[in-house]
């Protein structure tokens, strides 16, 4: 496990470069490789919410949803993490029309109290009106 966290952010980086290239399969192909060598929660969870946000940027909605509900249900994962997972999540849902759900994330990600409150407080407002 901890040989895979060496690895990780250069696979990370590999896959971003694949998909700066035009090469989105290929990067999320790799990515869903790589998580499946590992057993490691915080890995997990780190792969999923790049795999996620691979999917969200190719418009792919649903498959981001998987991957970005897979962060919030890891255990053992720090508030960072958490918080991007449910904001990402929240925004996810919410390009999807999916405002119940929107606000629920969203407002997850605010309780988490951490980077991202402000900007999920604003969301939050204009979601309630």
């Amino acid at each position: 496990s901890v040989y895979y966290n060496l690895l990780e952010p250069a696979i990370i980086q590999q896959a971003i470069e694949l998909a700066n290239n035009g090469n989105t399969q290929g990067a999320i192909e790799l990515l869903k490789n790589q998580m499946t060598q590992t057993q490691d929660p915080v890995s997990i969870a780190s792969l999923s919410l790049n795999i996620g946000s691979l999917y969200y940027n190719s418009d792919d909605f649903n498959q981001a949803v998987t991957y970005f509900r897979k962060v919030v249900d890891q255990p053992q994962v720090d508030v960072l993490t958490l918080e991007k997972g449910y904001w990402f999540l929240g925004n996810t849902y919410f390009q999807m029309g999916r405002l119940n759900d929107a606000r629920k994330a969203i407002r997850n990600a605010y309780d988490l109290n951490g980077a991202y409150r402000r900007v999920a407080k604003s969301y939050l407002d204009a979601l309630s009106e």
